[in-house]
């Protein structure tokens, strides 16, 4: 891959075993998580497959790569110009030729020559096996290929459950995992702590950071001193294994696409430590009559009807608020977009087009069609798309948020510093925010990143940046629009979008409050969290 003009081979699959037109896969070098992979595309542009990122050795997905080193050389060149995978059979090691194709059945295969047959024979063959595929059991999910012939092979991984029990048990696991206990990381420290889950393909590393010159225990101190690190591991083993890794690999988020495999490369997994004293409770005999007993069954009964129709009320209530909050913002400057047009862009919300993701949302990159109405004043045809999961897997808080948000955006007058919502969505169960969409994402990822990513942000930038912010907040308080004055209530560097020219936007109102002219206390209008 050519860095400065953005060119680079790939591999393309033949339409049939005869035909030799362009077929439905593809295979490119992936760079956007920082660390080289090869990856397989469909005909959309999604990701069927990724090989893991390069440690040094062997791509963590295929870590069988070591075993055959006698036999090839590989080589991966990493610069400010090129990104480039190579390999080289070894002088006088049989197999003397070997040569990689992707087949018309969307298989990456490895092939050698062997002299005796005077024949090419299969070496290695991607995706091998069920767990190969994309995301195979969701966000913070982990597919065990060795389960996969007495079960099924997907699970969380520990410390997670899975976001929806009805579909887990359905055996659909795109829905992913969530933490069953909250991480404790704030102001006065933590008391998190790690686990080590050995013997895995590293997840995607897109939106990850990258740091080679550390050692991994500094990479340890580094994701626990940051709230937003969620797991870590070696960028490089090529000392000899994980624990005498080099460099430091943090996701922030969701782990994406995460399998074991034998041989693979040890992955730290962030988890709250649970309070001292607690463990196994002693067993205690306890006599109960029959009496009690029924009373207890009937007890349960009715707890278990009132759960029922507390629920029921609670998703009632919850989309009536939502309602309401579409119909207050309503807005002339803020249009209505078919859920059709929505999918059209984002590819029917493909994860390929994720961007961001959070426990109660989905944020998707989307283009438009030339020449559609919310494409005015835009520089190009790319949106950001915020997607609320399911209101009936959502906390009361969550739905506050959005609807607060929804509320706020359409009532502020536009400013070059604040965030502008284009449009939203409510047809059928879908809550969805159209937003302009922001090329350098959020100003954390420039303060926390990589060195190469922190050295973007020259005095000037910065100094830019500052006044940005400064603007944004000073429009938000003075209340130009129908919204009134309002105070944001959690500035902080992942709230602040940075668009192509560095140009700073206030986001995410979320939490913000509306002040009442000539009172002292806030009001909101959905309620305080």
């Amino acid at each position: 891959m050519n860095l400065w003009s953005g060119g680079g081979w790939s591999l393309t699959s033949w339409r049939t075993p005869t035909t030799p037109r362009r077929g439905n896969s593809g295979t490119r070098w992936s760079g956007e998580g920082l660390l080289p992979e090869i990856v397989m595309l469909d005909s959309s542009d999604a990701i069927k497959y990724r090989t893991g990122v390069w440690n040094g050795r062997w791509f963590s997905g295929i870590p069988e790569m070591n075993s055959y080193s006698n036999m090839f050389v590989f080589h991966v060149t990493v610069s400010q110009s090129e990104v480039s995978f190579s390999y080289a059979a070894n002088a006088g090691a049989p197999p003397s030729l070997s040569r990689v194709l992707l087949n018309y059945t969307a298989e990456a295969v490895r092939v050698v020559w062997v002299p005796d047959k005077r024949g090419w024979a299969n070496f290695f063959t991607g995706p091998r096996e069920d767990c190969d595929h994309y995301n195979r059991c969701g966000h913070s999910g982990v597919c065990n290929q060795t389960a996969a012939s007495t079960a099924w092979p997907c699970s969380c991984v520990q410390g997670f459950v899975p976001v929806s029990s009805s579909d887990w048990d359905g055996r659909d696991p795109s829905g992913g995992c969530r933490r069953n206990v909250s991480l404790d990381c704030g102001d006065n420290g933590t008391t998190d702590g790690f686990v080590r889950l050995p013997g895995v393909k590293l997840p995607d590393t897109l939106n990850s950071s990258l740091d080679t010159s550390i050692t991994l225990d500094e990479c340890r101190a580094r994701c626990l001193a940051n709230c937003s690190c969620v797991a870590y591991a070696a960028a490089d083993v090529q000392g000899g294994g994980d624990d005498v890794g080099t460099g430091c690999i943090m996701w922030p988020e969701n782990l994406t696409d995460l399998r074991y495999v034998a041989g693979g490369q040890t992955l730290y997994l962030r988890q709250a430590t649970p309070p001292s004293g607690t463990g196994r409770l002693k067993k205690e005999t306890v006599v109960l009559v029959a009496a009690g007993s029924t009373l207890g069954f009937i007890g349960l009964v009715m707890l278990a009807i009132f759960v029922v129709q507390a629920v029921r009320i609670r998703r009632r209530n919850l989309l009536i608020q939502m309602t309401e909050a579409v119909e207050t913002a309503q807005d002339p400057s803020v249009s209505s977009i078919a859920l059709a047009t929505v999918k059209s862009a984002t590819r029917n919300f493909s994860t390929r087009n994720v961007i961001g993701e959070g426990t109660f949302g989905i944020v998707y990159e989307g283009k438009l069609p030339r020449g559609h109405p919310l494409l005015h004043g835009l520089a190009g045809r790319t949106i950001a798309v915020k997607r609320l999961k399911p209101i009936g897997d959502l906390p009361d808080i969550i739905v506050r948020y959005f609807t607060r948000e929804m509320q706020l955006m359409s009532g502020l007058k536009q400013h070059r510093n604040v965030l502008r919502l284009l449009a939203y969505c409510d047809e059928a169960s879908e809550r969805i925010l159209v937003y302009e969409y922001m090329h350098r994402r959020s100003l954390d990822a420039y303060i926390f990143g990589t060195p190469r990513e922190r050295a973007l942000l020259n005095w000037c930038r910065r100094l830019q940046i500052i006044q940005g912010i400064a603007d944004g907040v000073k429009h938000l308080h003075e209340g130009e629009g129908s919204a009134g004055n309002v105070i944001h209530r959690d500035l902080k560097p992942a709230n602040v979008l940075l668009d192509g020219g560095w140009q700073a936007k206030v986001a995410d109102f979320g939490t913000a409050k509306l002040l009442v002219a000539g009172a002292t206390g806030t009001r909101t209008r959905i309620g305080t969290p």
